[in-house]
């Protein structure tokens, strides 16, 4: 029988473990859970036995350790990808390299996946003394789920843009701070919304010092970490009012697909003529085309048209997806 869940019950074993108070007891308990799951090959019903808490909480807390980065699972078969779908991508696109990930079962779980294969390829790449930029997002934010934490104290971690919306509300998928944590590193913010509400504001906002010193720290990065969103109304780019419906509806009835670097682009990978392109705050595509390694990451139905256009103008020199985009992409 699985003992009742209690918050301060003593454990089995005799050692008595903090499972109320906050996020570090959380991530304790959930880390010990882990450990005797995946390490001690322990069954949940023996666990939840052992720390005095309900089967069902063992399986969240191992659930949360997946989802936090806590359990990395690595899988070095050499057949994890399609060879095939890589070599058309990088023939198609001018890609140095491209990481595809398995297609989930659900499609919930997909970034997920991308974002462990990018954390796992970022593990390869990431250097002491690099300077990293960084595009805030639903996409770069799943990297922690692969990514290893390391220490980097002369590692640089730079927004690519503002993350903020004329409100000053911001999208909760924070990764810039977060990835400055995970190494250990310094965190460089740009202080600003992505879209200045008129042009005189975008240019007070971009002759502020600090703001002109995060965008020449953001020009001058060894890589960069990007996505491609989507310009529906279900997107985030609305949905975190960044830009409004009417605003959505205008760059989709001119051609716009999606937009990189909050730069709206059509199909082509050419910059819709819009005056939202005007007002961005961020780094632009000739400042992106001098990083030497420029990371595009993404996937879903939903993005395919906006990723298949950041790729067709060359914006990036590696791609990571799973093989289901891929292969839409290709089939476009």
């Amino acid at each position: 029988m699985t003992p009742p869940d209690k918050d301060n019950h003593e454990p089995a074993r005799g050692e008595a473990l903090p499972l109320g108070g906050g996020e570090e007891s959380r991530l304790q308990l959930a880390t010990r859970v882990a450990w005797m799951y995946f390490i001690e090959g322990l069954k949940q019903e023996d666990i939840a036995v052992a720390l005095g808490i309900s089967r069902m909480r063992v399986n969240r807390l191992l659930a949360a350790a997946r989802d936090e980065g806590l359990v990395r699972i690595d899988i070095t078969s050499p057949f994890r990808s399609s060879a095939d779908c890589e070599g058309r991508l990088r023939a198609a696109f001018g890609l140095r390299e491209v990481v595809l990930a398995p297609t989930p079962s659900k499609p919930d779980q997909i970034d997920g996946v991308v974002g462990h294969a990018l954390g796992s390829y970022l593990n390869g790449r990431l250097a002491n003394g690099m300077t990293v930029g960084v595009h805030h997002g639903r996409s770069p934010h799943a990297m922690f789920q692969g990514l290893k934490p390391a220490v980097m104290p002369d590692t640089a971690i730079v927004a690519l843009k503002g993350s903020l919306s004329a409100e000053g509300r911001m999208a909760p998928y924070e990764t810039v701070a977060r990835l400055a944590l995970t190494l250990q590193a310094s965190c460089y913010q740009l202080a600003a919304p992505s879209y200045a509400r008129t042009t005189q504001e975008h240019e007070l906002f971009t002759r502020l010092p600090m703001v002109e010193a995060v965008m020449r720290r953001a020009a001058a990065c060894d890589l960069a970490i990007l996505t491609a969103s989507r310009i529906t109304d279900d997107g985030g780019l609305v949905g975190y009012g960044y830009i409004s419906p009417a605003e959505a509806k205008a760059l989709r009835e001119r051609g716009a697909v999606g937009a990189v670097l909050g730069t709206f682009i059509d199909a082509d990978g050419q910059v819709i003529d819009h005056e939202l392109n005007h007002r961005q705050i961020g780094l632009g595509f000739d400042d992106l085309a001098a990083v030497p390694e420029v990371i595009l990451t993404g996937a879903g139905p939903g993005k395919v048209l906006a990723l298949r256009a950041a790729l067709t103008r060359r914006l990036a020199t590696v791609f990571v997806t799973d093989e289901q985009t891929a292969e839409q992409i290709l089939a476009v």
